[in-house]
């Protein structure tokens, strides 16, 4: 069970699959009460492979606007099951001040079965 205001990044890649609700869904089901939906969430991070590197300021304001999204929401936590968008994003939060944690739906479930140690 998560104990923290949660909210879910819908990737780009995840939306093009057939099942692009399955793990928000289960983030739903894991954070109760503590789900936050974000506005927008079908628009791209800004990361977008190479995209970031050869637009950057564009990708820097498309994550800023995702973030100003999060930090609206309330939430403290993203659950974003992309590697690329999750290093974009927490590297544009770190930027801004705007504390966020980033964890993969996989971290959440090792979490909820006790099996995630503290980094130390």
């Amino acid at each position: 069970m998560i104990r923290e205001p949660v909210s879910f990044h819908y990737s780009c890649h995840l939306r093009g699959t057939e099942a692009p609700g399955s793990a928000s869904a289960m983030v739903r089901e894991m954070a109760g009460p503590y789900y936050r939906e974000l506005e927008q969430i079908d628009e791209c991070c800004g990361f977008g492979g190479v995209f970031c590197v050869n637009y950057p300021d564009i990708s820097r304001t498309m994550a800023g606007r995702k973030l100003e999204s999060l930090r609206r929401s309330g939430a403290t936590l993203l659950v974003c099951n992309e590697a690329g968008c999750g290093l974009h994003l927490e590297g544009v939060a770190r930027g801004v001040g705007l504390p966020v944690r980033l964890a993969h739906v996989v971290e959440l479930l090792a979490e909820g079965w006790g099996l995630m140690r503290d980094a130390q």
